[in-house]
């Protein structure tokens, strides 16, 4: 009885995800403190508990391939640890896309304007991009050329990246294109745009200004509410 219990509960931690959530805890408890700036972001933008970040950043897997699995992972709604598993075992971010029966090309597209010509390390990928847009499969093209994998894991980081990045600092893929292609890392980028929005304060009191201000954003919003509330009664009398 004792042995089934804890298959169960190895399973369960595997492979269990709670109905509308992303990703899972790996485990054991983590505060946002313990984690990195990049780790905090990856953390916000996933929607992922901060052990999560934790367990990764533990397993020494680099920032850039953290972040896709954790993208994946959100699309595919499969726990981290599967995917993490494939990926210490060898396989290519391609083929574990493909294992998540993803379309490797639609679910890594960043739109850009018509009128952008991505220079490296992202030309090669929206040349296939633009292909698909013009109607060719992303099968013809494998076929075509006679090879497997058309974007190697570089190119599916800097897409990745290239998407957090943008999203998550609200700026124009383009413009995150061209600091890359300038030779910015994407850590570099991350660490700018926090210090450009912090300054030097560490992320215990970077958590506390987000607090503070989501305290703010509800007092302001109940404000609002009342208002809106107060001036629908007064119509309703009137």
């Amino acid at each position: 009885m004792k042995k089934t219990w804890f298959m169960a509960v190895g399973l369960w931690i595997l492979f269990g995800i709670s109905a509308g959530a992303q990703v899972m805890e790996f485990g054991f408890k983590a505060t946002p403190e313990g984690i990195t700036e990049i780790g905090f972001v990856y953390s916000e933008y996933y929607r992922v508990q901060p052990a999560v970040i934790v367990d990764l950043e533990k397993r020494r897997l680099p920032e850039d391939d953290m972040s896709v699995l954790l993208f994946l992972s959100g699309r595919a709604h499969v726990a981290p640890e599967v995917i993490l598993k494939w990926r210490l075992a060898g396989e290519s971010w391609w083929v574990i896309t493909e294992r998540l029966r993803l379309d490797p090309v639609t679910v890594y597209y960043v739109p850009i304007p018509d009128h952008v010509q991505p220079g490296p390390p992202f030309g090669k990928a929206y040349g296939y991009f633009k292909k698909r847009k013009h109607g060719k499969t992303l099968e013809q093209e494998v076929f075509a050329k006679g090879r497997g994998p058309l974007f190697d894991d570089d190119d599916i980081r800097n897409l990745v990246q290239l998407r957090l990045v943008s999203d998550y600092y609200r700026y124009r893929p383009e413009d995150v294109m061209a600091r890359r292609s300038r030779g910015e890392h994407f850590r570099n980028i991350i660490k700018a745009e926090h210090e450009k929005k912090h300054g030097k304060k560490g992320l215990r009191d970077v958590l506390k200004e987000d607090k503070q201000e989501s305290k703010e954003d509800r007092i302001e919003k109940w404000q609002r509410k009342g208002g809106e509330e107060h001036k629908g009664k007064k119509k309703h009398w009137n």
